[in-house]
């Protein structure tokens, strides 16, 4: 996986200490949940329709 130096960046200053971590708040929690659903729920009703040209015999 490439990183772009910002990441980096994050990832060196967390290493050396100068970043922590915490539990979100449950508000917070309730955010991501609600984001990630969705993302879900998007990815399910992608669809692709293709024609007997596209299809190889």
């Amino acid at each position: 996986m490439k990183l772009d130096a910002e990441e980096k960046q994050i990832i060196a200053e967390y290493e050396k200490g100068n970043i922590e971590t915490r539990k979100p708040a449950e508000d917070e929690l309730a955010e991501i949940k609600s984001a990630a659903a969705k993302t879900l729920r998007k990815e399910r009703r992608i669809a692709k329709r293709i024609s007997l040209n596209q299809v190889i015999w």
